[in-house]
């Protein structure tokens, strides 16, 4: 039983786009509601790298995958997400530099930590068919917001909400979806609207 998000939820995820400078429109922001919790805003690692590119200071990061081998319990950090058959994820990490710093801004995960799980503890389907590449981007964007704490601040990326990643909104649809259902009943607060002169 999917709760459904309210319009009120929508026009506050939008506020939160626009105070953010996030555009939910390019898939820089997703509105997310999971189960009767309130929804919430996510922020795709593109929109975290965009605005990283953007900062005069950023200068790169590299990130990868924290395995363990099965045949003889090696544990491996290996740049990327390519990993052997043998070989178990257990975490991602990431550095990212600026280049007004001596140091790398430094983020070490663990895999049990933030893997997306369904109800009966099985792993959903976004983990369980690429779980190198997930918990990559969860060490990167935490690196980021290491780095730039003022760009990130109160940002977080779909993959640090173990349980949400399978429940993504696309708030296109449940805009559309609202207005049709209660076309009558809508209010718009702080709209404004122009008429448009007939041609």
């Amino acid at each position: 039983n999917k709760e459904r998000v309210t319009m009120e939820e929508v026009i506050m995820f939008m506020n939160l786009c626009k105070h953010s400078g996030l555009n939910p429109w390019v898939k820089e922001a997703y509105c997310i509601k999971y189960g009767n919790e309130p929804a919430t805003m996510v922020v795709g690692k593109e929109a975290y790298m965009k605005r990283a590119e953007q900062n005069e200071f950023y200068d790169g990061f590299e990130a990868g995958i924290i395995v363990v081998d099965s045949r003889d319990g090696e544990v491996i950090h290996r740049s990327g997400s390519f990993r052997l058959p043998t070989e178990e994820v257990i975490g991602g990490w990431a550095k990212v530099w600026r280049k007004d710093k001596a140091h790398a801004y430094e983020a070490e995960v663990a895999f049990d930590e933030y893997a997306g799980r369904k109800k009966d503890g099985t792993l959903n389907s976004q983990w369980k068919s690429r779980p190198a590449t997930m918990i990559r981007k969860v060490a990167l964007v935490q690196a980021l917001r290491e780095a730039f704490p003022d760009k990130f601040q109160g940002l977080y990326a779909q993959e640090e909400f173990p349980d949400v990643s399978d429940v993504k909104l696309d708030v296109e649809k449940v805009v559309a979806e609202e207005v049709q259902a209660n076309a009558n009943n809508i209010e718009f607060p702080d709209a404004t609207f122009e008429e448009v002169p007939q041609t």
